[in-house]
């Protein structure tokens, strides 16, 4: 499965936010590449616990979450740029 996000980098005091509206979770890092890992790390559990109760592709319907149910692995993706954050 493909899910695709949106991720807005911020500065936070001394750090980085990576913030995904669609979902309202939060990575944190000291570089943007840190953020982003942070972030992902975040909706990787999230999706494959919603997958293992059959509930994924309904929570991200009603998050207006895009996804590609094909694939045979989850991959986070950042929506619009192809970029991977897996």
């Amino acid at each position: 499965m493909k899910v695709y996000v949106s991720a807005a980098l911020a500065q936070i005091k001394i750090s980085l936010e990576a913030r995904c509206p669609e979902l309202t979770l939060a990575g944190h890092g000291t570089d943007a590449e840190e953020a982003l890992e942070s972030l992902r790390r975040g909706i990787t559990p999230w999706c494959e616990r919603l997958q293992r109760r059959g509930e994924v592709e309904q929570a991200l319907r009603e998050r207006c979450v895009e996804w590609d149910s094909e694939a045979n692995k989850l991959a986070i993706l950042m929506k619009g740029s192809g970029r991977s954050i897996l």
